[in-house]
């Protein structure tokens, strides 16, 4: 019993310190949607710990963060740069699909995204085309151009069994 609850304590004091450094890691990227993905991950961390008042303090201060994007003109300027920002990722989706579509099976090559994507590049209407030459700006939509849907199947199988490793891990040690 005695080892058990070390063990447990342990398991919570190493869940507790990855969810720190990956939360630090996640705002050190200075990426727009770095503060929601760092609150989501807090909050599904203290719904799985059943931690009711973590809960209620980050939706608190999601709350708070999004009054002050909402009446600074700094964070209304974020919004902006969002929103055109979707607007060329949605492009930037579109090229990338239809470059799956011509290479539906296993797609251009590895390394081969950006020089297949080029010729597209110049249709492009809002995006800039060195964004739209460097990236997919989705890995899932990535791997299907280089690797074809044979290829963004492995990833993904291989991502959700890891996953599910994890989950088993978890619900066996709490």
């Amino acid at each position: 019993l005695v080892e058990h609850r070390f063990a447990r304590s342990k398991m919570s004091a190493f869940t507790v310190a990855a969810t720190c450094i990956v939360g630090l890691g996640v705002l050190l990227t200075y990426r727009r949607g770095a503060p929601v993905a760092a609150g989501a991950s807090l909050l599904l961390f203290a719904a799985a710990r059943r931690k009711v008042s973590i809960v209620k303090l980050a939706t608190a201060a999601f709350a708070v963060a999004c009054c002050f994007f909402l009446v600074t003109s700094t964070g209304r300027a974020r919004i902006d740069d969002a929103r055109r920002s979707l607007g060329d990722r949605a492009e930037i989706f579109g090229r990338s699909i239809a470059l799956v579509r011509e290479h539906p099976f296993f797609g251009v090559g590895h390394g081969n995204y950006g020089p297949a994507i080029a010729p597209k590049a110049t249709e492009l209407t809002s995006a800039n085309p060195k964004d739209l030459v460097s990236q997919a700006h989705n890995l899932v939509l990535h791997i299907a151009a280089e690797s074809g849907l044979v290829g963004a199947s492995a990833f993904v199988l291989a991502v959700l069994s890891a996953l599910v490793a994890v989950a088993r891990r978890i619900s066996r040690a709490g």
